[in-house]
């Protein structure tokens, strides 16, 4: 895509213009691009949309980035989508935070009312406009919510990848699997697999032992095992009895386990 000075979008800038906004500086050569606002649907001037190519309009205007004009509009299309398939359609990060976006901006049954809760990326988005009447200073303060938000995705995107050489066994309480990886997330993703209790090691030899909340498990027995067969190693039972750690990014520690993960496997077998 070829340099473009300026980016437009309507004012109060909502998830699909800011998204398309992001997109473009962060995948569509636009890092350095200026801001400017329009009434919705209008464009800068009154001129056709993408009449200069140093202008380029999203969520607004009737362009190539608008969704609005009946020859584009759909249940599956938004503007942040037009413009990812035009700078980065390979990406699966991306795509799965176009699709949610156009879940959103169309008011997918159930997935609107989720998306407007007070703790979620709207609230976020709605309270950054209240805070900044400059639409640019808004954008500009939310974008770094977009490159969290996209580095999440990337993060879950790869543990997916790894998450297939996971070791599935028993316990005295159930299934178990364990995973070796750095990724965040791959408890949750234990549970949405059956598992009862999740045992992951990290590249800097932290382990985790933890059991689903609404099982109503006692780890006690595993923290005594454990201690047993690696008593130099600092290891912790939380209060609520349901996670087993040895270091974490909340407690790092310099002296990790010497338990591998197929070791740790054993031992729980064994509780």
């Amino acid at each position: 895509m070829a340099t473009m000075a300026t980016i437009v979008t309507h004012f109060s800038p909502d998830l699909d213009g800011l998204m398309s906004i992001w997109l473009l500086k962060r995948f569509g050569g636009l890092a350095d691009a200026d801001l400017a606002f329009v009434v919705a649907g209008q464009t800068i001037d009154g001129l056709p949309a993408d009449h200069d190519p140093a202008v380029v309009h999203v969520d607004t205007g009737g362009g190539r980035f608008d969704h609005h004009q009946p020859e584009v509009a759909g249940p599956d299309v938004c503007a942040a989508k037009l413009v990812w398939q035009a700078v980065a359609p390979q990406d699966e990060a991306l795509r799965r935070m176009v699709a949610y976006v156009t879940a959103v901006d169309n008011a997918y049954p159930g997935q609107r009312a989720a998306a407007q809760g007070p703790f979620t990326l709207l609230g976020l988005i709605w309270g950054n406009n209240m805070l900044h009447p400059n639409p640019a200073e808004a954008v500009e303060s939310i974008l770094p919510s977009f490159d969290a938000w996209y580095a999440w995705n990337k993060e879950c995107v790869e543990l997916e990848h790894q998450f297939v050489n996971r070791i599935e066994f028993q316990t005295r309480w159930g299934k178990a699997l364990a995973f070796e990886g750095d990724q965040g997330g791959s408890r949750a993703l234990a549970w949405e697999h059956g598992a009862i209790i999740f045992v992951r090691r990290t590249s800097r030899g932290w382990l985790e032992v933890s059991a689903r909340s609404d099982a109503g498990i006692d780890l006690t027995p595993a923290y005594l095992r454990v201690r047993e067969a690696d008593p130099a190693a600092p290891w912790f039972l939380h209060p609520s009895k349901r996670l087993l750690l040895c270091g974490s990014p909340k407690s790092p520690i310099d002296r990790p386990s010497r338990l591998t993960l197929r070791e740790l496997v054993d031992v729980l077998r064994q509780v």
